[in-house]
């Protein structure tokens, strides 16, 4: 039988251009409902890190509008926002991911908050690390072609919603998600790499694997595909009349790539590569640089290789990620691992800092290739080594990806890499118009350096009457806070001793009720026998007998005296069945009975 359609809605609340999306913010956001159930793919944010760019994500959690999230990459642009999602405003729900993913995810959120708190000015509030936290315990990892199901209310019922993740390349354990209700299926594949790389194999868009499960899109029609697309200008068009490089392979990229790296060192200068520490393509490029190495023969022995980044605990952490999670690289790579049991992400020339010091301490200050975070250098140790880098022309400034023009820093303007790069493009725009050659002959931008410096005079009196006030501020709102609480303790203590007083003196009154009622019944009934008694003409004889049992207790009693204290009429137990007893009279034989 035909299944009743589903209704499905999308809204793009970041990372998207078009009426329906903020152009302000540049993270990977979009709401899914379908089937009554919200499903948030992706969460990321950009280093502008304001809260007024997340407001429509803001509004749709107040509502209760989410109750999953599903995270296609480790970058910034695409989980940046989980961290102020579970901790300013509340989100609680699972958090669906591959494995490498979700750990990565945490590193990224990791290390962009250090890189301001331990470099510049030492401030960082976006979020915290107990918000980090309430992510990574909220995080259900999920492999490749699993199935999780999402709003059964009952054991054996089917689920509203599935989901499961396919690869999608670009970055260990990157996924395009299958989301399928009534029938339906909805794909969500966002950053698809098709190109094989030396980490990870690129995606599958058709039904060839389709035996294996790694291919995309099955055999069933999509009723929704959300995805993006980088479309550049056609060359020689005026948006780019300028000729670029262009590789008809990954080998001559790679060429031209090393020799520019080795023309570097070889005039003793130092190759500076920002990456993003916590994942993403720092993984191929660390392949890259081990590969230029072994094929130089030892040659570059002498040039050692950093890592320097504020991942927590350790920078090595990365490594330790990426050594455990081979299954979601390359197929080479496991196979490499499986034969000779060596595991490519060893990385023994790899030297991993925390600090300049120790860069300096196990590197020395000769050439040398120095990786650090994060890429977009709009803060931390990346920042620090481009301002001193950069300064000196036989160094190399090496950038992986061409950052976007759209990504924003902190000021709301554009990074400090999409700032540098426009610059140089627009200075070898120039050395073309006047050479017909697009060399480059240098630049000048301003780059903002934020540091911890010592108050003297008046900047300290001034910043210790500023504390000092804001102690005595935060002392009141304490104090008044604390007034509150106690105030609220006392309130909350008298009504439940109110409460406990009006239960006791019900339960009281209902107990003098219970024993006035028992009373008023003993005396209807003893009234009911005395009017019964003088109805059928009982003789003071038995009254006297009645009474003179009452006043000598020790004197045997009678058959014709006996008492009976139940209420009712009797008969004699056998011995004279023609008298009746009542309590306190003695019915004579032949009296007449009720």
């Amino acid at each position: 039988a035909p299944q009743a359609s589903v209704m499905t809605t999308f809204v793009a609340l970041g990372g998207a251009t078009g009426a329906a999306a903020p152009a302000s913010t540049s993270g990977f956001i979009s709401l899914l409902r379908t089937s009554g159930i919200g499903v948030l793919l992706d969460c990321g944010w950009d280093e502008s890190f304001e809260l007024q760019a997340l407001e429509a994500l803001r509004e749709a959690i107040q509502r209760r509008e989410i109750d999953a999230v599903v995270l296609s990459h480790c970058t910034f642009e695409h989980v940046g926002a989980l961290a102020v999602c579970f901790g300013t405003f509340g989100l609680r729900c699972p958090v669906y991911g591959t494995p490498p993913t979700l750990k990565m995810a945490e590193l990224t959120l990791k290390e962009m908050r250090n890189a301001r708190i331990r470099f510049g000015a030492g401030v960082f509030e976006a979020y915290s690390a107990e918000d980090i936290d309430a992510v990574t315990s909220s995080m259900v990892p999920l492999r490749y072609n699993q199935t999780a199901a999402l709003g059964a209310t009952q054991r054996d019922a089917a689920p509203d919603v599935t989901l499961s993740a396919m690869p999608a390349g670009r970055t260990a354990g990157g996924a395009a998600w299958r989301i399928r209700s009534g029938g339906e299926d909805v794909y969500y594949c966002v950053g698809l790499y098709q190109k094989k790389d030396r980490h990870v194999d690129g995606c599958r868009l058709d039904d060839a694997d389709a035996q294996r499960g790694s291919n995309i899109f099955g055999t069933a029609p999509a009723a929704l595909l959300v995805t993006d697309a980088l479309i550049p200008g056609p060359k020689d068009s005026p948006q780019d009349p300028l000729p670029r490089p262009q590789f008809s392979s990954r080998g001559e990229r790679d060429n031209a790539l090393h020799e520019q790296v080795l023309g570097c060192l070889r005039r003793d200068g130092t190759v500076l590569i920002p990456v993003d520490g916590g994942g993403g393509r720092i993984l191929e490029v660390l392949l890259m640089l081990e590969e230029l190495y072994v094929r130089m023969q030892g040659g570059l022995d002498r040039y050692p290789i950093a890592l320097l980044s504020t991942v927590e605990p350790h920078p090595s952490t990365l490594l330790e990620v990426a050594r455990s999670h081979l299954e979601y690289m390359a197929a080479s790579l496991a196979q490499g691992f499986e034969a000779s049991r060596d595991n490519p992400y060893t990385l023994r020339r790899l030297k991993c800092c925390t600090s300049k010091e120790e860069l300096l301490r196990k590197c020395g200050p000769g050439p040398k290739i120095v990786l650090c975070s994060p890429k977009s250098c709009e803060a931390g140790i990346a920042k620090e080594l481009l301002v001193e880098y950069a300064s000196v022309p036989r160094n190399l400034i090496l950038f992986m990806e061409k950052p976007e023009p759209s990504e924003r820093g902190e000021n709301g303007g554009p990074t400090v890499a999409a700032r540098l790069f426009d610059a140089v493009e627009r200075a070898k725009d120039e050395a073309f118009q006047q050479t017909r050659r697009r060399d480059f002959y240098g630049c000048t931008i301003k780059i903002g350096v934020t540091k911890r410096v010592p108050l003297l005079g008046s900047e300290l009196r001034t910043h210790q009457i500023n504390e000092q006030q804001k102690k005595r501020k935060r002392a009141a709102e304490e104090a008044e806070k604390e007034e509150a609480e106690k105030e609220a303790v006392t309130k909350k203590n008298i009504a439940v001793a109110v409460e406990k007083e009006g239960k006791q003196q019900q339960q009281q009154q209902q107990q003098q009720e219970q024993q006035q009622e028992q009373q008023q019944e003993q005396q209807d009934v003893k009234n009911v026998v005395k009017a019964e008694a003088a109805t059928t003409g009982v003789g003071s004889g038995a009254a006297g007998a009645a009474g003179a049992a009452k006043q000598e207790p020790n004197k045997p009693v009678t058959p014709r005296q006996r008492r009976d204290v139940t209420p009712q009429w009797k008969r004699a137990g056998g011995r004279d069945p023609d008298d009746c007893l009542v309590e306190g009279f003695v019915v004579p034989v032949g009296a007449a009975r009720p």
